[in-house]
């Protein structure tokens, strides 16, 4: 599995390719699963972003990988707030979610967020 698997997970279109990989790497991840993208990762749900904040200091990535991860959080600006904070001026921020009238969307009862075209 590469990168472009997630992010076309539940698609059935093709996407262009992600911004490039470089430099020191986040990747946020939904349930236990070892970083195959990223040098280093927190998990969702046993990091509670709800409660806790991004566990690294300020301007520490370059990138941050964020593959079905967001519509699990209760407050997705407060987890915006903090990939800002941990993402060096310059870097990129990959999101990935399932579209509000995807079969992914409502697959997970964990599910506390719903997205479209206009919502981040």
């Amino acid at each position: 599995m590469d990168i472009q698997f997630f992010a076309k997970l539940g698609l059935k279109r093709d996407i262009p390719e992600l911004l490039p990989n470089h430099g020191t790497q986040l990747e946020m991840c939904p349930g236990k699963s070892p970083s195959m993208l990223a040098d280093f990762s927190i998990d969702y749900p046993s990091w509670n972003a709800d409660y806790n904040s991004i566990k690294f200091q300020d301007n520490t990535f370059d990138v941050i990988h964020a593959y079905h991860c967001f519509e699990h959080f209760r407050d997705p600006v407060k987890v915006l707030r903090e990939c800002w904070r941990v993402l060096k001026i310059g870097g990129h921020i990959n999101i990935v979610v399932p579209h509000c009238k995807s079969e992914l969307a409502f697959e997970d009862l964990d599910h506390s967020q719903y997205f479209h075209e206009d919502s981040i």
